[in-house]
């Protein structure tokens, strides 16, 4: 890890006093205990509505702060190198795999909100707002990890740092702490398959005896996640491999200062599937904390989380990186009037299908927030040609309810014959099981509204870097 202009720290959580203690120990610096801290976490979960562009838990959001973290060095005991690494290296592997890594944006647990602005005809890119440490620390939320959209990630916690000492009976007792906050947000670059992490920690408070000169090694950690494909995560040459050691108290000198680390996920093998063109590969990242004193220390991990590298050509500023956990979501206002109509019928077939046709009582559509999302189908992959079948097929239905000159408008306008789910996904009509409640819905709209609509979700997904497979969602505001 190198130095770079700073972003701000996380929070690490210290403080506990102990009732029996020795003489001081030279290197021990004797701290008043503090009064109720109003730094201390309240739960809670992350503040309703995110910004357009932001990523949000996918739950009933509640105000409040992300929650404390275990004490770092309370048990006094560092495994050996080796054994170490053997730890991590389950950890990391312990983690979904197979098609349940592929998917893991089909849980619907984060989402990248992306609003269609009110005037114009393209969308931000969300990869152009990259997040801050600021923004990181400030996020509300007892959740570690926030995602400001598939681009950017923040993970943030407060942890205390146990001083440990023994008196002369031999017994080992926690001589004092010191809380601090420790913040982690990795960036995806544009056109490369790297990703520039980054971790700041902060001193906050100090509880009973501490001794600074205790040390703290921060390890950012990257892996392959499929062993079905030869990947690897490569940091940069003259980054130290075991990360960073310094002093508590030089940790402190910094003044929340950040240290930054660049990891490359290349794929050179995949297995001969569907996307082998893609060379899609999957990682797995975490910061290891370890702590050591005169008795010895101990290691911890942040939980992990994932992301992918891909080298697909159909979509912006390829190739890159994303955190695929999270999933997307466009927002579109029904009354938008350069696609109002085809709002409306996305917003009628998610509320009460039979407004439109066929409009079979109990049947619904997907894509609709909190149930079963959308999923992306990209020409090329339409080994089926279903997306022309679902068109013949939503023709037939407008043709049977608008009669066959329904391209004309009763002003003359013209329309076409809409079709929600999209035919570009893998819900579209002609995927429709009629075993199952999944249904369609087709209204014949204006012309230049179904267009619109069409390249602001094309638009949507572009950026948002949804691959073949990778799930979405539509959300029509009012």
């Amino acid at each position: 890890m190198r130095d770079v202009p700073a972003w701000r720290a996380g929070v690490i959580v210290l403080g506990l006093c102990v009732t029996l203690v020795p003489a001081l120990p030279a290197d021990a610096v004797q701290h008043p205990a503090p009064q109720s801290s109003p730094e201390q976490p309240t739960p809670g979960r992350p503040s309703a509505g995110p910004a357009a562009g932001s990523a949000e838990l996918a739950r009933p959001p509640e105000p409040g702060h992300h929650a404390a973290s275990p004490a770092l060095g309370s048990a006094g005991r560092l495994a050996p190198p080796r054994r170490r690494a053997q730890e991590l290296r389950r950890a990391l592997a312990s983690g979904p795999t197979g098609a349940r890594l592929h998917r893991l944006g089909h849980d619907g647990r984060y989402r990248a909100v992306t609003t269609i602005p009110r005037t114009g005809r393209h969308l931000r890119a969300p990869a152009d707002d990259p997040v801050t440490f600021d923004e990181c620390a400030n996020h509300g939320g007892n959740e570690h990890y926030w995602f400001k959209n598939r681009f950017s990630m923040c993970y943030r916690e407060q942890r205390p740092l146990v001083y440990l000492a023994r008196n002369q009976q031999g017994v080992v007792y926690e001589q004092g702490r010191s809380l601090v906050a420790i913040e982690f947000i990795g960036i995806a670059q544009p056109r490369q398959t790297q990703i520039n992490f980054g971790v700041r920690l902060r001193h906050l408070a100090d509880h009973n005896l501490t001794r600074k000169t205790d040390r703290l090694r921060i390890n950012m950690v990257c892996a392959n996640h499929d062993t079905t494909r030869d990947s690897v995560c490569e940091r940069e040459p003259q980054e130290p491999a075991g990360g960073t050691e310094l002093t508590v108290q030089q940790w402190q000198d910094r003044g929340g200062a950040p240290l930054w680390s660049q990891r490359t996920g290349t794929t050179h093998r995949v297995p001969d599937d569907l996307y082998k063109e893609e060379k899609r590969g999957y990682f797995t990242f975490t910061v290891e904390l370890t702590l050591t004193g005169p008795l010895g220390g101990t290691s911890e991990r942040f939980t992990p989380e994932y992301f992918r590298c891909d080298l697909a050509d159909y979509v912006a500023t390829t190739p890159r990186c994303v955190f695929h956990h999270v999933s997307s979501e466009i927002r579109m206002r029904a009354t938008d009037t350069r696609f109002a109509e085809s709002a409306q019928l996305i917003r009628d077939a998610q509320t009460d299908i039979t407004l439109t046709k066929p409009g079979i009582v109990g049947k619904k559509v997907p894509g609709k927030v909190g149930e079963k999302p959308l999923t992306r189908l990209v020409a090329r992959y339409d080994t089926t040609r279903s997306k022309d079948a679902s068109r013949r097929k939503i023709r037939r239905v407008c043709q049977h309810n608008w009669g066959l000159n329904y391209t004309k408008g009763p002003n003359g306008q013209k329309r076409q014959c809409d079709e929600y789910p999209l035919a570009s996904t893998y819900e579209n009509a002609a995927r429709v099981d009629n075993n199952t409640v999944w249904d369609y819905a087709v209204r014949a709209l204006d012309a230049e509204h179904n267009r619109a609509a069409g390249e602001f979700i094309e638009q949507f997904r572009n950026n948002d870097h949804v691959l073949d497979g990778d799930p979405f969602y539509i959300t029509i505001t009012p």
